[in-house]
């Protein structure tokens, strides 16, 4: 939504609104007045609150209010060029994807500024995969850059795609490339987008999120974070999101030159943006199985890989938290875990750091962590979408998958965000997951109360009076919910710091 103030140094503008006739999340029951003002919670009272002449008086009619949610990991300008990508998870064969590509190479709305990407093919899911290849490609569209991904991080592209990629018909002759190869494939193709037109597709997402009661983000986007947003809230007078940058090994001395701290705020954007958490990634994924495990993965000899030494791990994360910076390390396999809370312990993370996509945890690396102060940062749909996996690859160890509640116990926090590009930001969903589980482990499920505060931006399950308004206006109590219930809840309006991001017509 547009602002009355086109200064990206000035703070955003926060009228007065008081809402009357509320039920509040968390407080005891009865029929509340929340007044708003000057972008924070001034009073939530189950008395009279007499309206002054230039309040906004909203008649809520019963809804529940909230503290809004965060999605605490994301890749948000790589989740809003995936809305423009063709999905060909549905497809019978390859044939019948390959018709769907056809016509898709035609439609506006898949096109890249110039190139085209369809993802979610599954691995030695078709009989007739082998016609998806480059030849094929080039004969449907030999003008375009065309890249067809397989869920397991793999493409098949034509050789305009290739050419683009500084590949050649010698180093890839089928068109096939490697997962590192279609990872730069990937980012090349950003590279080459109009900022300014993908910076639209960044918009239409954010709005999209704040309909689902989002207000604030941890973006992990890899590249220049910091002006990616400073050029959004500065001409582009985006003001959607609360959005924390965070600072991959490449950009670290320059964060430190520049003296960034952990939630210090970015020049140029309103407030909104700050300076998030130093991002180490130190092993793969269960799906590429790359995550760093002490066995080996079912039927191999890989225990998957890191991607630093260990002691590389510790140094940059030291060199992190002297300069005053929060990290967030991902770790997803159980020996990648061991030996980043080892480094962790010496280089003393701040508060608001963090452990990201713990999906096997050894029962004694708990603790510890939590003694730290960390928090671990999870991602719920991702985890329901794996679960076949560590059936297949972590067999006889899936009681240590995904521990949930055994992480809540121990009070390690959890986080829940989306994850990578290729899962979709929907947070009620996350939560129902979280919840049920799909049926796995159901020891390790959350109450509905646990599953919310993971999702809200302040971690709790209440607004408190003197917070800033970061709020949502929802149709149903999510602490009374069970998991499909949570999944239905409607957002009736979002609030970010006072000012309405959505505002459904049954508020109006």
């Amino acid at each position: 939504m547009p602002i009355a103030n086109p200064d990206p140094n000035a703070p955003l503008p926060s009228p007065q609104t008081l809402f009357i006739n509320a039920n509040v999340v968390g407080w005891p029951p009865g029929v509340y007045a929340v007044l708003v003002q000057g972008g924070r919670v001034a009073i939530v009272s189950r008395g009279l609150v007499v309206p002054e002449p230039d309040m906004q008086v909203v008649d809520v009619r019963g809804a529940w209010i909230a503290p809004s949610l965060a999605d605490w990991h994301t890749h948000f300008t790589s989740a809003a060029v995936h809305t423009r990508r063709l999905s060909l998870a549905a497809y019978p064969s390859a044939a019948v994807a390959l018709k769907a590509v056809n016509v898709a190479l035609r439609a506006p709305q898949y096109d890249e500024c110039g190139a085209f990407v369809a993802t979610g093919m599954g691995p030695g899911a078709w009989a007739d995969a082998a016609i998806l290849n480059r030849s094929t490609l080039d004969a449907m569209c030999p003008t375009k850059p065309v890249a067809l991904y397989f869920t397991d991080g793999r493409c098949v592209a034509n050789t305009r795609m290739l050419v683009l990629g500084g590949y050649g018909h010698d180093t890839h002759p089928h068109g096939y490339c490697s997962r590192a190869d279609a990872a730069a494939l990937a980012a090349r193709v950003l590279e080459i987008a109009d900022p300014y037109v993908v910076d639209e597709w960044v918009g239409a997402l954010a709005a999209r999120v704040a309909a689902l009661g989002i207000t604030e983000i941890v973006d992990f986007e890899r590249g220049d974070n910091e002006g990616d947003w400073q050029r959004r809230c500065g001409p582009k007078q985006f003001c959607t999101l609360r959005v924390r940058a965070s600072i991959w090994p490449e950009h670290l001395d320059e964060a430190i030159a520049k003296r960034h701290t952990a939630g210090a705020g970015i020049a140029g954007t309103r407030g909104l943006v700050t300076v998030g958490p130093f991002h180490v990634v130190a092993d793969g994924t269960l799906a590429h199985m790359t995550a760093y495990c002490k066995q080996a993965y079912a039927n191999t000899a890989s225990r998957g890989r890191l991607n630093y030494a260990p002691d590389d791990i510790g140094a940059l994360c030291a060199k992190a938290t002297g300069a005053g910076l929060a990290v967030a390390v991902h770790a997803a396999g159980d020996e990648a875990l061991r030996i980043v809370v080892d480094q962790l312990d010496a280089s003393e993370p701040l508060r608001e750091s963090t452990i990201e996509h713990p999906a096997l945890v050894d029962a004694l690396e708990v603790p510890r962590a939590a003694a730290l102060g960390l928090a671990a940062s999870v991602s719920p749909t991702r985890m329901v979408h794996d679960v076949p996996l560590a059936h297949a690859l972590w067999r006889g160890r899936e009681g240590r998958t995904w521990p949930y509640r055994s992480l809540q116990s121990a009070r390690l926090p959890l986080r829940f965000g989306s994850g990578g590009p290729e899962v979709p930001i929907q947070p009620w969903v996350a939560m129902a997951c979280a919840m049920s589980r799909g049926g796995y482990q159901p020891q390790e499920c959350l109450t509905a109360a646990e599953a919310f505060a993971a999702s809200t931006w302040n971690g709790r399950v209440h607004v408190s009076e003197g917070e800033r308004a970061d709020l949502i206006l929802i149709d149903a109590d999510p602490l009374g919910a069970g998991a499909e219930e949570m999944r239905r809840v409607g957002v009736l309006g979002t609030m970010l710091g006072g000012n309405w991001t959505h505002r459904a017509k049954e508020l109006a």
